[in-house]
């Protein structure tokens, strides 16, 4: 691997890791705190490694790849199948492009000795594909049965042999790990589910642009959210109307309750534009208003506010036990937004009357 502050084109095996210093320059503070963790894990790693243990290399490899995404994770390691001694047969990734318990995570929860060996699990001696498992009980729901029926399919063929295993990296067409390999892969990533960035507004508060943020990637505790994790709950519906089910689209968009604010919202801000159909376009309706750039920015301010309301309405309705009231919501609506405006801006000769007429 020689020396981590430069590209080197030596095996991944070689095991001569003598520096302590890594350092990729990157382009961006998200790319930098990729790289924070990839130098924070290989100073550990090397803290760590000693004299013919190489199989930590790729099993570092993997991890740091796998933490940076998914574009990054293609060019982790990936073992070559010998006589199975050290390659693991759930953990490390060696028949297809991801290890198998992320391939078939119901059945690696029902593996007794989670770190076994290929060999562990492959018994046939090298003559004939033949398998042996150690499960905490058999495989019996339809979705345990097929993924065992998948992963039996997938290894139908594999035989061992009497070579040692060994590890490439995919990343480089050498398929010997290189620093200026996982730095081009790294900066060629793109990060996040859409590609999208969340337009930040200064005048509100940063806890109000994280829920912001957080609404639009449904990353909020809605009762649909909660389910998905396992949390009980002991009502589904939205604590607001009562009549849907409440997910985050319910809440923010179509209630009948933010039916009535949103259109208050238009009113007030004299605003023509078209409610948004998705988390996404809310967040971006700004934008789409024929306003000047000054003007959207205070709409946009309007909006955050609007979420925080809303949501603060239907904690209320929860844990207080508040009717939701559309009159104590506006109130709410422009007293907030105007104390956050006050005391986060420097905009000339403002107050109460201008904001409550919107006079901009």
């Amino acid at each position: 691997m020689g020396n981590l502050m430069e590209p080197s084109s030596a095996s991944v095996y070689d095991g001569n890791l003598a520096s302590d210093r890594v350092v990729i320059h990157v382009t961006s503070h998200q790319r930098i705190d990729q790289q924070i963790l990839v130098k924070w894990r290989t100073k550990t790693f090397i803290a760590r490694i000693v004299e013919d243990q190489e199989e930590w290399i790729p099993q570092f490899l993997t991890q740091a790849a796998n933490f940076c995404g998914e574009n990054v994770s293609r060019g982790s390691p990936k073992g070559s199948l010998g006589s199975g001694t050290t390659l693991r047969f759930w953990i490390d990734t060696w028949l297809e492009d991801k290890p198998f318990y992320l391939l078939f995570p119901d059945l690696f929860k029902l593996e007794s000795y989670k770190g076994c060996l290929v060999k562990d699990r492959c018994t046939g001696g090298g003559e004939f594909s033949q398998w042996e498992w150690s499960w905490i009980r058999p495989p019996s729901t339809p979705m345990e049965i097929q993924q065992l029926l998948t992963m039996l399919t997938k290894i139908q063929n594999v035989t061992l042999s009497n070579q040692d295993d060994s590890w490439r990296w995919n990343a480089d067409s050498s398929s010997c790990f290189t620093v200026k390999s996982m730095r081009i892969r790294l900066q060629n990533a793109s990060y996040g589910p859409t590609h999208w960035v969340f337009p930040w507004n200064k005048f509100a508060p940063h806890k109000v642009n994280v829920l912001g943020w957080r609404i639009k990637m449904n990353r909020i505790a809605t009762a649909d959210q909660l389910a998905k994790r396992n949390i009980s709950t002991t009502l589904s519906l939205c604590p607001i109307c009562k009549a849907q089910n409440e997910t985050a689209e319910h809440l923010f968009l179509l209630c009948p309750f933010v039916d009535y604010l949103w259109s208050f919202i238009l009113s007030w801000c004299r605003v023509s534009t078209q409610k948004p159909c998705n988390l996404k376009d809310l967040m971006e309706v700004h934008q789409k208003a024929n306003l000047n750039h000054w003007t959207q920015k205070l709409f946009q301010h309007v909006i955050l506010s609007y979420i925080w309301v809303i949501w603060k309405t239907r904690n209320d309705s929860i844990f207080l036990t508040k009717n939701p009231s559309l009159r104590r919501a506006i109130k709410d609506l422009k007293g907030t937004s105007f104390f956050w405006l006050a005391t986060r801006s420097n905009i000339p000769d403002l107050n109460w009357e201008k904001w409550r007429t919107f006079s901009f």
